[in-house]
């Protein structure tokens, strides 16, 4: 947080206080003298720069339209005057005829009717009246796209034979017909959000029913402008503001006006996930406008309060840190605004002082300035089922969190704008102070738009009300031939749906639903669900699903693999009623169940909703991942090494012992083991279950015998000497001739190395012929000895 300087002394120093974040550059008198009603920043001649219109109403009720040129960023100069035949008139800003440039929708009456009226924006500030939209006399009046098909429906609290009506009218071919009315609730304040990110734009109101108690209501758009409606505890009768208060994209609200007890009070509602709740309420002056934007660069939400009491007016700024009090002298009313596009909130004042009716420009002297936000750096869109499916990556700014982030869309076709934003298409600069056309979401689903080839632009704002100047721009593809499959469920199931690889899911009736390869999606409604995988013009990975939800039976199954001795949880979606599990012994009443897995079986569950009977069957397999070892033994001499023979399906091997391994973690190392070893391989599949195999290494630790020697006392080879042992345990080596008879024997084995046996008995010489040995004994690790690899063998004496 970048403090605002700002301490509250006395009403005496005020202008110097406001001084220090904000300073009066210029003032302009308005050429009549009115009941100034409401001030609005909007570019009027498609310049880079906001300029001003404002409205009063003249001594004989009607209502009179100035509009005021933005002189670069400097001052203002008022351009046109309009006097209209409108009493008690207001308007909203809107692109009414979808030409880039805002027009004003003004509601009132004249003499004979109520009206709506489109006061279109003909360029270079001159508005051009309309004919009659709508013959009603609406007290609050706005205009938004609720189903997303490119036209705007308009939103009224009209007052019909002393009754209060809430109105929806939709538009064909510039005709308004009323699609629904709610009668009860007098309207004080309106606005348009998606509260619940689902890509509908929902209503929140302020005002009182019919025993005058304050009320609050939230009005879910449930598609095909059908809305649930919810009360908000801690009601008030007043003004209302939006902003995301604790970045987690998704807006919150607060209000300030007059409670049950006729108290003037602020309340705040965090939105969780679509549901407001009350947060903090606490005591606040009776309110004129309130605003939330961020004031101070620092990217956080600011309130701002333009309000009285009973005996003085209240003109102050909340942020996190500062309460900042402002000059209230002959105060109407306030409209922040970034009139010199230096990314800082301004904001104009217009006073009524003795010599007539001024606007006064305020620059904000922060010098940290706000940056504009960054563009999306992914984009894509389908066209299919006469929709398009547009999708962008989130974007980022350097102080409000990318999360609370809103988004521009423009859509066209050709030269045809079917979905026009609030900023300039040619440099980008924003047309008016307000969040995007598409709230906080990252996507779009158009509807009523055939398939077929279409370009958008997404420009993203943040809690400053900066547009960024470098836009996301994308293509939507037209996919024609993806054939749903058609599966269904009842009401409440999960059904699993699986795409060829990393997918972009929506659904027509939730929009994007997120990117995985496989969506566990709530059957709650019928509804069809798309996984696309951009591929430029290849539209042959795209799937789709039509889900139908149905009540009867409906029967499923699914195979789990898993390992034995495993504890796996076995479930079926929340909300099903009459639970029976076929265990033994059954378990009831319980939507998951823990199971120790022993032995293949297959597990069924029956449980009952909605008039639907779930029988879902899983069948419970082991994964045991196969393992060959050929051959299992192995004989090799000590310092030789022989390759391992395994094969397996398995993910992951390892030996041990390690020891004697080229490498313990591949299927068919080779193993040089000093000494006899068995060596264990576990291979491991991707589901962490595992089979052992073993194969036994003997390693011989043999010395050697010579098969010949010649005892002719030349010097050479004269003795028969054993090598390569070194030390027994126990010892004992013979020899014997044709009969069997021995000849020569000795119990230390050090004697058979260094003196070996001379061909002689009792000192007498042997004859020439062959002789046969036997060797007995242990080494120190247990193994017998061996000689040649043998315990006997035969020697040839020459002489």
């Amino acid at each position: 947080m970048r403090k605002l300087l700002i301490v509250w002394l006395s009403v005496a120093v005020m202008h110097n206080l406001q001084a220090q974040q904000f300073k009066q550059i210029s003032k302009v008198k308005l050429s009549d003298v009115v009941d100034v009603s409401q001030a609005k920043w909007v570019n009027l001649n498609r310049d880079t720069l906001l300029d001003v219109v404002l409205t009063g109403k003249t001594s004989t009720s009607e209502l009179k339209i100035f509009t005021f040129e933005n002189l670069t960023g400097l001052g203002l100069a008022e351009r046109e005057t309009l006097l209209t035949d409108i009493q008690d008139g207001k308007f909203v800003l809107t692109d009414y005829d979808l030409d880039n440039q805002v027009d004003l929708l003004v509601y009132g009456r004249n003499d004979t009717t109520g009206l709506i009226q489109p006061f279109q924006n003909t360029g270079n500030f001159s508005l051009s009246e309309s004919d009659i939209v709508l013959p009603v006399t609406a007290s609050e009046l706005a205009t938004f796209d609720l189903n997303s098909d490119g036209v705007s429906e308009l939103i009224t609290h009209e007052s019909i034979s002393e009754k209060s009506h809430i109105r929806i009218y939709t538009s064909s071919n510039n005709t308004y017909t009323l699609h629904s009315d709610t009668v009860g609730i007098t309207v004080s304040d309106l606005k348009i959000f998606d509260f619940n990110k689902d890509g509908f734009a929902d209503i929140l109101l302020s005002g009182s029913n019919e025993v005058n108690e304050p009320v609050v209501q939230l009005w879910i758009n449930q598609d095909s402008l059908k809305f649930k409606i919810n009360a908000l505890i801690s009601p008030v009768n007043g003004k209302l503001s939006l902003m995301d208060f604790n970045a987690d994209g998704y807006f919150d609200v607060w209000a300030v006006g007059l409670d049950s007890s006729g108290d003037r009070v602020k309340v705040m509602w965090k939105n969780d996930t679509g549901d407001l709740q009350v947060e903090s309420v606490e005591s606040e002056v009776e309110p004129l406008q309130i605003f939330s934007g961020d004031m101070n660069a620092d990217g956080l939400a600011d309130q701002w309060i333009f309000g009285k009491t009973d005996t003085d007016k209240i003109n102050k700024i909340i942020t996190v840190t500062d309460t900042i009090q402002l000059d209230t002298v002959g105060l109407l009313l306030i409209e922040p605004g970034d009139f010199n596009r230096d990314g800082n909130l301004d904001f104009l004042q217009v006073i009524d002082s003795a010599d007539g009716i001024w606007v006064k420009l305020y620059t904000n002297l922060l010098e940290v300035k706000n940056q504009r936000p960054n563009g999306s750096a992914v984009a894509f869109g389908i066209s299919a089922f006469n929709r398009a499916f547009i999708y962008w990556s989130p974007a980022t700014d350097e102080s409000t969190a990318s999360i609370s982030l809103t988004y521009d869309v423009w859509l066209k076709k050709n030269d045809e704008s079917i979905l026009m934003p609030n900023y300039n298409l040619i440099h980008k600069r924003r047309d008016v102070v307000d969040h995007g056309n598409n709230f906080t979401n990252t996507f779009k689903v158009f509807g009523g738009v055939p398939d077929d080839g279409y370009a958008f632009e997404v420009q993203t704002i943040d809690n400053g009300f900066n547009g960024g100047y470098v836009v996301c721009k994308g293509d939507v593809i037209p996919c024609f031939d993806i054939e749903p499959t058609v599966i269904e469920a009842c009401r409440g199931s999960v059904v699993e749906l699986v795409s060829d690889e990393m997918s972009y899911w929506f659904s027509l009736e939730r929009g994007f639903l997120g990117v995985s390869e496989t969506l566990s999606f709530t059957a709650s409604k019928t509804d069809t669900v798309f996984s696309f995988i951009p591929q430029l013009t290849n539209c042959s990975k795209n799937r789709a699903w039509a889900v139908n939800v149905i009540t009867g039976n409906v029967s499923a199954s699914k195979t789990v693999f898993t390992c034995i001795d495993n504890t796996i949880k076995l479930g079926i979606p929340s909300g099903w009623n009459s639970i029976t599990w076929n265990t033994n012994p059954a378990i009831v009443n319980q939507d998951t169940i823990s199971f120790l897995v022993k032995q293949p079986q297959t597990i069924s569950v029956e449980a009952h909703a909605f008039e639907c009977t779930l029988q879902y069957t899983f069948v419970i397999n082991l994964s045991k991942p196969d393992l060959t070892i050929t051959p299992d033994r192995f004989q090799i001499q000590r310092g030789n090494a022989v390759q391992l023979e395994a094969s397996s399906n398995a993910s992951l091997f390892q030996w041990s012992p390690a020891a004697g391994l080229s490498d313990p973690t591949i299927l068919n190392p080779l193993a040089a083991p000093p000494r006899t070893t068995t060596y264990t391989l576990v291979v491991t599949d991707s589901l962490g279950c595992t089979n052992t195999g073993n194969v036994k290494i003997e390693v011989q630790q043999t010395g050697f015998i010579p098969d010949l020697f010649t005892p002719n006392r030349d010097g050479k080879n004269d003795v028969l000497l054993i090598y390569g042992l070194t030390q027994t345990t126990s010892f004992q080596f013979r020899i014997f001739n044709r009969e069997g008879s021995v000849v020569y024997q000795t119990d230390n084995v050090n004697d058979a190395l260094a003196s070996g046996w001379n061909g002689t008995t009792n000192g007498n010489e042997q004859p020439a012929g062959m002789y046969y040995w036997r060797v007995e004994g242990l080494l120190p690790d247990g193994e017998e000895v061996l000689l040649n690899g043998n315990k006997t063998g035969s020697v040839f004496l020459m002489r």
